[in-house]
């Protein structure tokens, strides 16, 4: 999949609502955000995400997670 995205020139990966990661299990929420990173440094995008504003509110009250 990476492969087509690249030959497409993809250079952005929007997300809407990434808050509703917030549905999912600690363990699914890191498989998630991994597989995010991987595409973005594999396909050299720029990653952007929208209502990010509750995923930070909620990522500071779990200081330990470094993500």
């Amino acid at each position: 999949m990476s492969a087509l995205l690249r030959d497409l020139g993809l250079r952005m990966i929007m997300i809407d609502e990434v808050h509703n990661l917030l549905a999912g299990t600690h363990r699914e929420q890191r498989r998630f955000l991994n597989v995010l990173r991987y595409l973005s440094n594999e396909l050299e995008a720029s990653l952007v995400c929208f209502w990010v504003i509750r995923l930070l509110a909620v990522r500071r009250e779990a200081p330990s997670d470094p993500w």
